[in-house]
């Protein structure tokens, strides 16, 4: 299932010398959108803080198909692909607004880490249904 997780507006100082959205600010737009999707599903700060967890990604692949400009009002969706015990697997497309087709993509590995121990932790049952459930429906 796709979800709008991230809309914006690109402003010149988001581009590099070559006048289009630099790297920096594709990644940072793609991960608003990942922390975005974990809220919806119960991993936000208040969760964090609670139970002492943390999400790290630990593989991200990036694909470009168009530039993005200056002005250009740019939406994120993602989907979860796939859920194991401690991690997620994320997929995330940006598009230009008006535009079918996706101009930079984002596929994410994340794990679900316990923050004292500084090692992947289960999820819990109950965030684990709430990730699933974004697979199924």
């Amino acid at each position: 299932m796709w979800i709008e997780t991230y809309k914006g507006l690109v402003f010149p100082s988001h581009c590099d010398f070559n006048e289009h959205m630099d790297v920096g600010n594709y990644v940072g737009r793609f991960e608003e959108a990942s922390w975005h999707l974990f809220a919806l599903a119960g991993i936000d700060r208040s969760y964090f803080d609670e139970f002492n967890r943390g999400m790290v990604t630990v593989e991200q692949k990036l694909k470009y198909f168009q530039e993005v400009l200056p002005g250009d009002c740019i939406i994120v969706r993602s989907k979860l692909e796939e859920v194991r015990n401690s991690s997620v697997f994320s997929l995330h497309q940006m598009y230009i607004l008006g535009n079918e087709s996706p101009c930079a993509e984002c596929r994410l590995s994340v794990v679900h880490l316990d923050r004292k121990l500084r090692k992947s932790a289960p999820f819990p049952a109950n965030i684990r249904k709430r990730l699933e459930a974004f697979i199924q429906t």
